[in-house]
């Protein structure tokens, strides 16, 4: 995966699902885990949006 397009994810310009479905991104290893890890970062940037909402 080139920088532009993990800049993309990490920001939430660009859907995961949706560059893994175009062949842009290739995982190895156990699904579940991958979508564990999803959950895990949606939570996390609820977690920092509200702490910038409190500043």
């Amino acid at each position: 995966m080139n920088s532009e397009l993990f800049g993309g994810i990490a920001n939430g310009n660009i859907a995961p699902i949706k560059v893994f479905m175009e062949g842009h991104l290739k995982t190895k290893g156990n699904m579940a885990d991958l979508q564990k890890l999803e959950i895990f970062i949606f939570l996390l940037k609820i977690m920092f949006k509200s702490l910038l909402c409190c500043y």
